[in-house]
């Protein structure tokens, strides 16, 4: 027994954080031997941590999260922080338009009534750069955004390129960089994206010029490249059909069709039942 906490001791001590903290408090070898349990389960959180440095999925204890020790009158505990790397990996691979700065913290709610939204991503994230979208649909204040945003944190991970969009604002950016020709530079990096996420598709004013010349050709391009899109909104599929319809000519509902034809093919089509979120 004692050979083995010799050995446990010697593995400990060459974690230079802990040992730092050792001479920091001016740790005992009497109170060391009393919280090795604690000072070895550092080390090991340690060693996750150095391994991944945010570039992996989190296998912490508690998930996301990064444990210090602390020490509080003779007594030595683990504390938990957020993880200091995760934001540092949107810097790079996770390009956010139209969209205000956000931390993305904690785990998707993993509820009976959220299945369907939780089997979707677990299957596309099997293998992420060849699986189908996701298309969330649900009503206000239930998650889908955030569900979105988690997603894309665990793809920039992956160093898959992400461009994360919020459609009204985008629209509404289009129809004014019409008259400067800006409207292709745009429509190319939603073309070429890894991964591309348009949030709140339907919450824009449509327009016939948006819907045939810039979603259109953006999802036939993404669609003949196997390229994953992402979509969340408050209508369902048939609705969004109905709000694509600038007018109800038979040229409209046949352009209206295409669009949710395509957007059947390239993603997996899931309601997000939940509470309004925000009204709490």
């Amino acid at each position: 027994m004692e050979k083995l906490i010799e050995n446990i001791k010697n593995e400990i001590l060459k974690d230079k954080e802990i040992v730092n903290f050792i001479r920091k408090h001016k740790i005992s070898e009497e109170l060391f031997l009393k919280y090795i349990n604690v000072f070895y389960q550092q080390k090991l959180a340690n060693d996750i941590c150095n391994a991944c440095l945010g570039k992996k999925p989190c296998e912490m204890d508690v998930y996301e999260m990064q444990s210090k020790l602390e020490y509080n009158y003779g007594t030595i505990t683990r504390k938990y922080i957020h993880c200091p790397y995760l934001d540092k990996v949107n810097e790079d691979f996770l390009e956010m338009l139209f969209f205000p700065e956000t931390q993305i913290t904690g785990k998707i709610f993993d509820t009976p009534e959220r299945l369907d939204v939780i089997n979707a991503i677990n299957e596309y994230m099997q293998n992420p750069k060849e699986n189908k979208g996701i298309f969330i649909h649900g009503a206000f204040g239930t998650g889908k955004t955030f569900i979105l945003l988690w997603i894309a944190k665990q793809l920039a991970k992956l160093k898959l390129k992400v461009v994360f969009v919020y459609y009204p604002d985008l629209v509404r950016h289009i129809k004014s960089s019409i008259v400067n020709n800006k409207v292709e530079d745009i429509v190319n990096k939603l073309k070429t994206a890894d991964v591309l996420m348009l949030d709140d598709i339907g919450g824009e004013n449509n327009t016939n010029y948006i819907r045939d010349e810039v979603l259109g050709p953006i999802l036939q391009y993404r669609m003949l490249g196997n390229m994953p899109t992402f979509m969340t909104s408050n209508y369902n599929i048939d609705q969004l059909g109905i709000h694509f319809m600038e007018t109800k000519t038979e040229v409209d509902q046949i352009k209206s069709m295409r669009i949710i034809d395509r957007i059947k093919f390239m993603m997996k089509v899931v309601e997000l039942i939940d509470k309004n979120y925000r009204l709490n």
